[in-house]
């Protein structure tokens, strides 16, 4: 039988409530299923993540892999089609895929190995040049756009602001705005991954680093800054300039991706201020220095 960890249960519950509970609930089983459809068996023990279970397996064919099934939602459900997509360049391969459970045999990586081990400019230059490698026409793959997301912020935040008692200074939510209408309306047609945080970018053989984990978005590269602006939170905080050393990070994602920094600022200022409302009532612990670098970006 497989294990769930306490932790991602808990999360999960959470999170979910008692939908998510029943998930829990099912999930050895489901698990279970799928080593048995796709001929797998296991090799070593269930990581997790906030949002997926990750088991090491081995296939019929000796191959290694990893057997990857996570809560489906409107995010995750674009996953496995972005992969495709790419056909593993700049990312981990697709080997197979259920879409009615969103449960996904994956190529193996090591997940011990991130560019969150590196310097936090050079790991965000990394993440830069990752993103341009994934920047290919989306062709007729169907994924969330982020023209439909600015039209819909546009309204959304300052309702959200509002409902919320005026949490920070209404200004981050009118910049945030002014973003999504400028730029939204007028958005290429490339892939993007949409979650692009230092655990995310693995180190790799085939490539130097590969992407896991996106959501699936299409729209413009500039759009996918603002995750890392806030990893590894301490070290930044050290600084005795907060904003420089974020601006720098910014910087060096832009110059990766080879994107306008002004461009990846304000759009990282709108996703930042969108993150922090939804941390303040989900993750209040981590709303403080959401707002913060939103504030400094704004």
């Amino acid at each position: 039988m497989i294990e769930i960890p306490d932790e991602f249960a808990s999360w999960t519950v959470a999170r979910e409530g008692l939908a998510g509970r029943t998930w829990i609930d099912s999930l050895p089983g489901l698990v279970a299923s799928y080593l048995d459809r796709w001929s797998l068996t296991t090799e070593g023990p269930i990581w997790h993540g906030y949002m997926s279970v990750v088991l090491p397996v081995r296939r019929g064919d000796g191959g290694r892999a990893v057997l990857k099934a996570g809560w489906l939602n409107n995010e995750s459900r674009g996953e496995a089609r972005a992969l495709t997509a790419w056909a593993g360049r700049g990312a981990v391969r697709l080997i197979a895929w259920d879409e009615s459970t969103g449960v996904t045999l994956l190529e193996r990586l090591d997940e011990s190995r991130s560019v969150r081990e590196l310097d936090g400019e050079a790991a965000a230059g990394i993440a830069g040049e990752v993103c341009r490698r994934l920047s290919i026409p989306a062709g007729a793959v169907e994924l969330p756009r982020v023209a439909d997301g600015a039209a819909e912020w546009v309204v959304q935040l300052p309702l959200d602001w509002n409902r919320l008692e005026h949490p920070f200074d209404r200004s981050l939510v009118d910049a945030a705005v002014a973003t999504c209408r400028d730029f939204g309306p007028e958005q290429p047609d490339l892939l993007l991954h949409g979650d692009l945080i230092f655990d995310n970018i693995l180190r790799a053989d085939r490539e130097a680093w590969l992407a896991i984990d996106p959501f699936g978005l299409i729209g413009e590269p500039a759009y996918d800054a603002s995750s890392l602006l806030t990893n590894r939170w301490s070290e930044l905080a050290a600084q005795a300039d907060l904003r420089a050393a974020v601006l720098r990070r910014l910087a060096a994602f832009a110059e990766g991706a080879a994107v306008d920094a002004q461009r990846a600022r304000r759009w990282a200022q709108a996703r930042l201020t969108v993150d922090a409302l939804w941390c303040l009532e989900h993750q209040p612990d981590v709303a403080r220095y959401v707002v913060t670098v939103a504030e400094l970006l704004a």
